[in-house]
């Protein structure tokens, strides 16, 4: 195993399209291996290298409709609370970007995985792969699989149904 994990590189094919919207390579940020990270912290390392770019456009992809993707300029505390259906699951995640004409808002979970919120529907997916295989994802439209069901909660005391 490597001492260091990338976090954030782009594969070769998308390079072109992030250039384009203003983009420029700079040295790698990676994460060593073993230490612990956070989803803050993944975040910090994604918007160090794109904060405030735009990328990609919607329109016919490859087997789905390709994504814009808006990086965020800066960490979106609000929008966490829309992953409170799935939070058992999914742990701690923060927000990146907003993506597909912002119907999409893409996150990072502490352990490096990555979920994409859709407003039309109010469902979560689950993205495979690392940030460069998300990236051309949702830039080139291939498929990002079906939605996480919701988190099955036991019912409490204040349902109303502890007494029954």
């Amino acid at each position: 195993m490597n001492i260091t994990e990338s976090m954030v590189d782009l594969p070769e094919a998308i390079q072109p399209i992030f250039e384009a919207a203003g983009w420029t390579a700079s040295e790698a940020i990676a994460v060593q291996a073993g230490i612990p990270t956070t989803a803050k912290s993944r975040v910090d390392a994604i918007l160090r290298q794109y904060a405030g770019l735009q990328v990609g456009s919607c329109g016919p992809g490859t087997e789905a409709a390709a994504s814009n993707v808006y990086f965020y300029r800066s960490h979106r505390a609000d929008v966490a609370e829309l992953l409170s259906p799935w939070r058992f699951q999914i742990g701690s995640c923060a927000a990146f970007a907003n993506a597909h004409n912002d119907h999409m808002i893409l996150f990072v979970s502490d352990d490096g995985s990555y979920f994409a919120f859709t407003d039309a529907d109010e469902c979560l997916y689950r993205l495979v792969g690392c940030f460069g295989d998300i990236m051309k994802t949702l830039i080139f439209g291939y498929q990002i699989g079906a939605s996480m069901p919701r988190d099955v909660q036991p019912f409490a005391a204040a349902d109303g149904f502890a007494d029954r």
